[in-house]
């Protein structure tokens, strides 16, 4: 961003969020990315747009 702005490496943060969740937790955020994975693996197989691009529209209802 700017030369004064720090802005922490992406993977250090991941790696802060999931060292810190408990093993319930854990799997709990492992169902959600496997959830998001089929969700987007199926939009693309049947051609449905997820997101809005800018200014356009999409095939999902906000």
């Amino acid at each position: 961003l700017f030369g004064s702005v720090w802005t922490p490496d992406p993977g250090h943060l991941n790696s802060q969020l999931w060292q810190q969740l408990n093993p319930p937790d854990w799997q709990r955020l492992l169902q959600m990315m496997e959830s998001y994975r089929s969700i987007k693996r199926l939009a693309f197989d049947t051609g449905v747009e997820l997101w809005a691009q800018q200014g356009g529209e999409s095939d999902v209802v906000q």
